[in-house]
């Protein structure tokens, strides 16, 4: 017979010779159980790690090859075993009980693993073993990952420090770091958070701990900017002489160092004349008033040291005085004949104010008056402007109308005689003003007549001037009277002496001196029969 199992067995047997036996004997033999070797046990640890802050197991793998028995591994702290009966053994029954909690570690430290086993029924028991080398969780590398950290938000100056806000995520670091602040103007590092404008970089120092090496660690920077002050602008302003206060309030809580400048708009110099601004009774230093109407910048000043003349400053806005409006001022135009003289619009305007004149409403205008002397064709606009300093422009216009004066140009009466040709002794003028003559006008004296030559004599007729125009008169001819008289003519006789013969003698006579061909019947009377003169 065979046996495989580790164990004691007995065998019995006989001697059988025909039939005949021999009484049966009993031998004892045994079957050692097997002792399990190293290499029938793997157990893996791992290589070094970090401290992470959670628990990590330190045996990657374990398992029995090829031989029974029941497996236990065990971590230490120390060297020494654990005692065979030490609840610090973990049964290995698969990858998850290396996971138990005995298996683990989270702290930093040097840590040792053992194993055993308990042999089954052909299988000796193993003693605690150490494993080969000692497992290792270095110190931790401390990050800002490790921190919750919160650097001021935008910080204006408003004389409080600025602190950063970091916390350790983990508790074992609460106690093991600070804070610390660059110093504006060094390289040095405060703990004291900063309270002045400026960037500050953060960092944190980490201190050694028992799963952190020590550390310094940049976080960020933030910085603190100037305060900005609630500047309220005066509005509403109109000239009236008096100094204006062009700032009306200021709310500001950046300290003491804030300087304040008025410079008119026009004003294109670096030149800034700055006022510390301590209170509300520095609003009304003169320098920060204004009496002339116009446009004005205000600008501000904020920073540890003071301004110079040509610091520029921030702007903050503009303040308008507004121009007052001119009172008192009239416009009358004119509306007269022609009288040689100049004529214009009249401007009544306050002391000290300019007018000034244009022909046209966007035009140039200057302050030479515009005259018309002429006669004008129709009402002729002017326009003009009252100018004065710190007022309003006063605009408008009038109407300038020089008529024609009337001028009466008269025919003088004129006689003729039966057969002249009708003519004229001239005119006479009423009406010329400014001492002015007929040279003055244009054009060519003429005359029409009624009256045709040979026409008949009489008193009826007229004669009318004509041809004379003038821009300035308004020209009415007048009728003078023509006269035609009758003309004279002689008589010339015939047979003016007889001799006495008893009969009657008329002499004959013919008229002479006529004209146009003209019959003129000469009736003589009288007849002498008797001798006699």
């Amino acid at each position: 017979p065979e046996e495989t199992n580790a164990g004691t067995y007995y065998v019995w047997y006989k001697a059988v010779n025909g039939s005949a036996e021999s009484e049966p004997v009993c031998v004892e033999a045994s079957i050692g159980k097997a002792n399990i070797e190293s290499y029938n046990i793997q157990i893996l640890t791992i290589e070094s790690s970090d401290y992470t802050g959670y628990a990590q197991y330190l045996i990657s793998s374990a398992s029995i090859i090829d031989c029974g028995g029941t497996l236990y591994a065990a971590v230490c702290d120390t060297e020494a075993a654990p005692a065979d009966s030490s609840d610090e053994w973990v049964e290995i029954s698969g990858n998850s009980s290396l996971m138990d909690p005995k298996l683990t570690r989270t702290n930093a430290g040097t840590y040792y693993v053992y194993y055993k086993v308990v042999g089954d029924n052909n299988h000796n028991n193993v003693e605690p073993t150490l494993v080969s080398g000692s497992v290792t969780i270095d110190k931790a590398a401390p990050t800002v990952a490790d921190f919750t950290c919160s650097l001021p938000n935008s910080p204006v100056y408003d004389g409080n420090q600025k602190a950063a806000t970091v916390t350790a995520n983990d508790g074992s670091l609460a106690d093991h770091f600070r804070v610390e602040y660059s110093v504006q103007y060094s390289e040095e590092w405060a703990t004291t958070a900063p309270t002045d404008v400026g960037t500050y970089d953060v960092k944190i120092v980490v201190s050694e701990t028992a799963n952190y090496n020590e550390a310094i660690i940049s976080i960020g920077s933030f910085e603190i900017t100037k305060a900005t002050p609630t500047i309220t602008l005066a509005t509403g302003l109109t000239y009236d002489g008096n100094a204006k206060k062009l700032i009306d309030s200021i709310a500001y809580a950046g300290g003491t160092n804030l300087y304040l400048c008025v410079k008119n708009a026009n004003d294109n110099s670096y030149s800034f004349d700055w006022v510390r601004y301590n209170g509300a009774n520095d609003l009304t230093d003169d320098k920060l008033k204004a009496t002339a109407a116009g446009t004005y910048n205000v600008y501000y000043y904020n920073d540890r040291t003071a301004p110079s003349y040509t610091t520029e400053g921030n702007f903050v806005d503009s303040v308008t005085i507004s121009n007052a409006t001119i009172t008192g001022v009239s416009a009358a135009g004119y509306s007269q004949p022609y009288d040689g003289q100049p004529h214009g619009i009249t401007v009544n305007a306050p002391d000290g104010a300019t007018v000034k004149y244009c022909s046209t409403e966007n035009g140039t205008y200057t302050t030479d008056p515009i005259t018309f002397t002429n006669a004008t064709d129709g009402a002729q606009t002017v326009y003009y402007k009252v100018e004065m300093a710190n007022y309003n422009t006063v605009s408008g216009s009038a109407t300038v109308n020089i008529s024609k004066a009337a001028l009466t140009v008269t025919a003088k009466p004129k006689t003729i005689t039966y057969g002249d040709a009708p003519a004229n002794d001239g005119v006479e003028y009423n009406g010329f003003v400014n001492n002015e003559t007929s040279a003055v006008l244009s054009g060519t004296l003429g005359y029409t007549y009624t009256y045709s030559q040979y026409g008949d004599v009489g008193n009826e007729y007229t004669i009318t001037p004509n041809g004379l125009t003038s821009v300035n008169y308004n020209i009415t001819f007048e009728n003078g009277a023509l006269t035609v008289a009758q003309k004279e003519i002689g008589i010339s006789w015939t047979d003016t002496t007889f001799t006495f013969d008893g009969e009657a003698h008329l002499p004959t006579a013919t008229a002479t001196g006529t004209v146009n061909n003209d019959s003129v019947a000469i009736t003589v009377t009288g007849e002498q029969t008797n001798a006699g003169e």
